[in-house]
C-alpha cells in the first residue's frame, strides 16, 4: 500500500500524485483507490510502463523524461540479473 493524501492537477489536466517506487517496480501494475468519507469513489488498475511510455510522449520536462528513462534502464538492468 502507498498511501496518497493529495493529488493535484498537472498542466495536461491529468490529477498526479506522489507513489514512491523503484525500479524494481517498473513492470509492476497499481491499483488507484479514491475514496471520499470512507466509500470507494473510483478504482482503477494502472501499469506502471503505460504510464512511463505516457510521461515520454506527452508534454513533461526533459527531467521528468530523464528520470523515467533511467528508472526504465535500471528496471532493465536488474530484470537481466
Amino acid at each position: 500500500d502507498y498511501p496518497v493524501q493529495t493529488m493535484t492537477a498537472d498542466d495536461n489536466g491529468n490529477y498526479v500524485f506522489p507513489v514512491a517506487l523503484g525500479a524494481p517496480q517498473m513492470t509492476e501494475d497499481i491499483t488507484l483507490t479514491l475514496t471520499s468519507g470512507g466509500e470507494v469513489v473510483l478504482q482503477n488498475v494502472y501499469s506502471i510502463q503505460d504510464y512511463a511510455h505516457y510521461l515520454l510522449e506527452n508534454n513533461y520536462t526533459s527531467e521528468t523524461k530523464a528520470l523515467v528513462k533511467e528508472n526504465q534502464q535500471l528496471s532493465r538492468d536488474e530484470t537481466a540479473g
